[in-house]
């Protein structure tokens, strides 16, 4: 039996609104999204657990992630960031996932990478996701430890966070 026009048009209309559907349920964020952060509520987080930042039997409590240029992270970071480039993090969103709360920070106030990149965990289905006001500067400013190089050093995850 032959189809008419109209019979095939409506069933290619069906056919894209099934295969649309999916999309329906993605998960979009905007600046509403977002949570952010003050260095003092990082410090009482912190705080609340005895100064470190792994919980019970070593799982992450807080992660620190920072989006920035490789260079940027190279010559300071706050211990025990995980550095994730934006333009990478499909890729490594395993590194921080299951991480507790995700602190991102950026080099400065307002930094829309680390905007961009607190929306994009987000999105990729992460549970706790704040961004830090003020990011890096405002940690320096705060006297707070940061460190240099590529890879955190085990020392430089347990830091007290009162200081």
């Amino acid at each position: 039996m032959s189809q008419t026009r109209s019979q095939r048009v409506a069933h290619l209309l069906c056919v894209a609104i099934m295969v649309s559907l999916p999309a329906c349920h993605a998960r979009t964020t905007s600046d509403y999204s977002l949570a952010p952060i003050t260095l003092q509520q990082t410090e009482e987080l912190l705080d609340a657990d005895g100064g470190q930042w792994f919980g019970l039997q070593g799982q992450h409590v807080i992660t620190f992630v920072d989006p920035r240029s490789e260079s940027d992270y190279v010559k300071a970071h706050i211990p025990g960031a995980i550095h994730v480039p934006f333009s990478n993090v499909e890729a490594k969103f395993h590194q921080v996932q299951g991480g507790g709360i995700l602190i991102v920070y950026g080099s400065r106030y307002e930094d829309p990478l680390a905007k961009a990149m607190s929306k994009r965990l987000i999105e990729l289905g992460a549970a706790d996701v704040r961004t830090l006001d003020g990011g890096i500067r405002s940690w320096e400013q705060a006297g707070k430890p940061v460190v240099s190089g590529k890879k955190p050093m085990p020392s430089d995850v347990e830091v007290n966070g009162g200081g």
